[in-house]
């Protein structure tokens, strides 16, 4: 879904930005919780994109100020 959709965005050779910053900004702080968690659902889908050669994830950042360091922004390289 969201996953696809940034993957189907980036060209292939270029690289594409997956985060849920703006949500969690702009979002009520009780719904960080399950947002970083839907967020989780889709990283999964782009690690299962890097394993069938479809992308390089480049890199992942964590977020600070839960203290869960919970993924909040992942950059990746479309390969195909």
């Amino acid at each position: 879904m969201i996953a696809e959709k940034a993957y189907k965005k980036s060209a292939i050779g270029g690289q594409g930005k997956f985060s849920c910053v703006n949500e969690i900004v702009s979002g009520p702080s009780e719904g960080r919780q399950k947002t970083y968690e839907r967020f989780a659902e889709q990283v999964r889908k782009l690690e299962e994109m890097a394993a069938n050669g479809l992308i390089r994830i480049d890199s992942r950042h964590t977020e600070s100020q839960t203290g869960k360091h919970h993924l909040d922004t992942v950059v990746f390289t479309r390969l195909k």
